[in-house]
């Protein structure tokens, strides 16, 4: 079963640091501490100071969530997107 915060009501899932790589740790954390944030909000937390631009494409942002799905499903946790122009991104339970 997947905890709750007391406090804000989203779901706190076990440490998954052993699971994730570093960069999608940090995607999954960013989007966990702000729901409905946008691919571009995520690529510039995660990018926006690397000194070699980082990817060229913001697609790159939906290919970790996807991969990062895959890794948190089991603990019964997915990142929901919304769809199209001005897509956002939030941390949810599974039967949400």
């Amino acid at each position: 079963m997947v905890e709750l915060c007391p406090t804000c009501n989203r779901p706190v899932p076990e440490h998954t640091t052993e699971r994730l790589s570093r960069t999608k740790e940090l995607i999954y954390q960013f989007i966990n501490r702000h729901p409905d944030c946008s691919a571009s909000d995520v690529w510039n937390h995660i990018y926006g100071h690397d000194a070699n631009g980082g990817p060229n494409t913001m697609n790159i942002v939906s290919v970790h969530v996807s991969q990062i799905n895959k890794v948190i499903a089991p603990l019964g946790l997915k990142i929901k997107s919304t769809m199209g122009p001005g897509a956002t991104y939030s941390v949810r339970k599974v039967s949400e």
